[in-house]
C-alpha cells in the first residue's frame, strides 16, 4: 500500500471557533478505527509514520493536536519524538494507571508535555494522574437533565482542568454543554472525522529519521538509540557486527543490541548513525546529495582544529543536518522542528550563528568556490588568522569518500 490515512475531528470552543483537533488513525478511507489493531500499535503508527513526517502542525493547521496514547507508549516516551508544542496527549481509557505509568506521566509533564483523560469513566483510578491533566474529555449524555450533575462530578474532582465534552450530536446538547461550564465542543453535530491522505512511509526511513532524532539530544541515550535500532534487523546486524570487529582482540564475542552499543561508545556511534542513518533517507535521491553531507560534517568536524581545539562532534552533527532539508523535500525550519534541535543548532543551521553556523556558511562557500565569500566570514570571526581552508576541505572529502565507499 502506498498511501497511508490519517482522520482529525475538529474541537469548537463556546463561539464555535475551531481550537484543536484530534488525530485518529485509520488504515483505509473508511473512517473508522482499524478492526483487530491495539492501542499502542495504533500510537505508534500515527507518531511514526504521519506525525513524525508530515508534522503536526502542518496537520492541524497549527492548532493544538489532541493525540490519543496508551500507557505503554508513554513508556516508551514515544511523545519525545516530536515537538510539546500544541500537542496534547490523551491519556486513553484502556491505560493501566501503576506506578511506571505514572513517573513517566510525571516526567513528561516536567518537560512541558499536556495530558489529556480521554473518555472519562469516573474510576478513582484516574486521581492519581490528577496533578498532571489539563484536560479531561467525557462523552456529554444523551438526557440533557444529566449534563449538570456530570459537569458537577467532574469539576469536582478535577478543578483546575478544562473539560471537553465528546459525541455531542445536537445543538440542545451544545448549548447546556456551555451553559454548565464546559470549554469546548466535539462532535457529529459539529463535525464528522476527516479523513486524510498521505504518501506511505518506508519503515526503514521513519527508523532513520528517528535515530537522528537521537542525534540531537546532548547525550547519546543508549538503551533508547538500541530500541530503535532493534525495529531494523539489518542495522541491527551491522552495529553487531561492528562491535564484534572492534573487539575481536579481545577475545569478547557480542550478540546484544543494548551490549554493542555500550561497548562501541558515543563518538562511534554518532559517526554510525549520522552515516547510516543519512543513507537510508536518501535512497532515492542522488548519492552525491550523502556526500555533500559527509563532507560538510567532517569539514565542520575538522575545523576547530585549525586553532588548536579538537574534532568537534556537535559540529559533525550539523553538517549531516544541513542536507536533510533537500533529502526530506521541506524546509530547514521544518527539519529544525520535526528533531526539536536545540536552540543552538537551530541557530546554527538557520542563521549562521555561533561556531558551527560560522564553519556550515564557509563549507557552503568552498562548494560554490566563492573564496571572497570564505575570506569574509573568516576575516569577521577570525581576525588576524590565516588558515589553510583548502587542505581541510579535501581532507573532507576523501574521507567522505572512503566512509561512503
Amino acid at each position: 500500500m502506498n498511501i497511508q490515512f490519517l482522520a482529525k475531528q475538529p474541537i469548537f470552543d463556546a463561539d464555535h471557533e475551531v481550537v484543536a483537533y484530534e488525530l485518529l488513525y485509520r488504515d483505509s478511507e473508511k473512517n473508522m478505527f482499524p478492526a483487530g489493531m491495539t492501542d499502542e500499535e495504533a500510537s505508534a503508527r500515527l507518531f511514526y509514520e504521519t506525525a513524525l513526517f508530515h508534522g503536526i502542525n502542518n496537520v492541524t493547521e497549527q492548532r493544538k493536536a489532541f493525540v490519543n496514547l496508551c500507557d505503554k507508549s508513554v513508556l516508551r516516551k514515544i511523545p519525545n519524538l516530536i515537538p510539546r508544542d500544541n500537542l496534547v496527549i490523551e491519556i486513553v481509557e484502556r491505560s493501566v494507571v501503576d506506578d511506571q505509568t505514572v513517573a513517566a506521566i510525571g516526567e513528561l509533564h516536567k518537560m512541558g508535555y499536556i495530558f489529556a483523560l480521554d473518555d472519562y469513566d469516573f474510576e478513582g483510578k484516574w486521581q492519581r494522574l490528577s496533578p498532571y491533566i489539563n484536560y479531561v474529555k467525557f462523552d456529554i449524555p444523551e438526557s440533557l437533565g444529566e449534563i449538570p450533575e456530570t459537569v458537577r462530578v467532574i469539576k469536582q474532582r478535577f478543578p483546575d482542568v478544562k473539560l471537553v465534552a465528546e459525541r455531542v450530536e445536537t445543538l440542545e446538547q451544545a448549548e447546556a454543554a456551555i451553559k454548565c461550564g464546559v470549554d469546548y465542543l466535539q462532535g457529529y453535530y459539529f463535525a464528522k472525522p476527516q479523513v486524510m491522505q498521505f504518501k506511505n512511509i518506508d519503515p526503514s526511513k521513519v527508523v532513520a529519521l528517528e535515530l537522528v532524532n537521537c542525534l540531537s539530544k546532548t547525550l547519546l541515550d543508549f538503551n533508547h538509540v538500541a530500541s530503535v535500532l532493534g525495529r531494523d534487523i539489518s542495522l541491527t546486524a551491522r552495529v553487531i557486527k561492528l562491535a564484534n570487529v572492534s573487539l575481536a582482540l579481545r577475545n569478547i564475542n557480542i550478540s546484544s543490541i543494548n551490549k554493542a552499543v555500550i561497548y562501541l561508545g558515543e563518538d562511534t556511534m554518532r559517526k554510525f548513525i549520522s552515516v547510516v542513518a543519512v543513507t537510508k533517507l536518501a535512497d532515492s535521491k542522488p548519492s552525491e546529495l550523502v556526500l555533500l553531507g559527509l563532507r560538510r560534517a567532517l569539514f565542520i568536524q575538522n575545523l576547530p582544529t585549525l586553532i588548536g581545539q579538537p574534532p568537534s562532534p556537535t559540529g559533525f552533527l550539523v553538517g549531516i543536518l544541513s542536507v536533510l532539508d533537500a533529502i526530506l523535500d521541506t524546509t530547514m525550519e521544518d527539519v529544525v522542528a520535526k528533531l526539536q534541535l536545540q536552540e543552538k543548532l537551530a541557530n546554527s543551521l538557520l542563521h549562521y550563528e555561533g561556531q558551527y553556523g560560522c564553519a556550515l556558511q564557509v563549507v557552503k562557500h568552498v562548494e560554490r568556490d566563492e573564496w571572497d565569500g570564505v575570506r569574509a566570514v573568516v576575516e569577521k570571526h577570525f581576525p588576524d588568522q590565516d588558515f589553510n581552508i583548502d587542505k581541510v576541505y579535501l581532507d573532507a572529502s576523501i574521507e567522505a569518500d572512503s566512509l561512503f565507499s
